[in-house]
């Protein structure tokens, strides 16, 4: 009988889901890099982050389509067990930079409930990820949230970091 690893998952660069995915995800970057040759595949300079080296259309199709493999997972799994609202928020708020959503919106992409999104979105915010700003909507003003300097530079940090060998 096979032996079952029963150990939690954890998120260090040595755990069970670092083992399986990294080198998926280092073909991937490989694929990328040889179908978009203008793209350098070494080392960003020292005063760069290391997300630099990692193209931006390249980050926004990772981010798209880990934003839709998330929703495909949610047809077969219930969002309660296995969502992280804060990311899928993230991940939509990147993906619609530099147009800012409505927090009911957040909530939708994040397949969360209006009072969940609004939570959330208060983390967001004062984390400093998502800013507010206001338009004027048929002559009303809702609030509107859009990512912030900090909170583009942590995803493409993640994003790149997701995607380096």
């Amino acid at each position: 009988m096979a032996e079952v690893d029963d150990r939690p998952p954890h998120d260090s660069d040595d755990g069970p889901r670092s083992s399986l995915l990294r080198p998926l995800l280092g073909r991937v970057r490989r694929l990328w890099l040889a179908m978009n040759p203008h793209i350098s595949d070494r080392s960003p300079a020292p005063d760069q982050p290391e997300h630099a080296m990692i193209d931006g259309k390249f980050l926004r199709a990772a981010a798209a389509e880990i934003y839709a493999m998330r929703r495909r997972r949610d047809k077969y799994l219930s969002a309660s067990l296995v969502g992280e609202p804060a990311w899928d928020m993230l991940l939509a708020a990147y993906l619609a930079f530099p147009e800012p959503m409505a927090a009911p919106a957040l909530a939708d992409a994040a397949a969360s409930p209006p009072s969940t999104g609004a939570r959330w979105v208060g983390v967001l915010e004062k984390d400093g990820l998502l800013e507010r700003c206001s338009t004027n909507e048929q002559g009303g003003v809702r609030a509107l949230y859009r990512l912030t300097s900090h909170g583009r530079a942590a995803l493409e940090q993640v994003l790149g970091a997701m995607f380096r060998d």
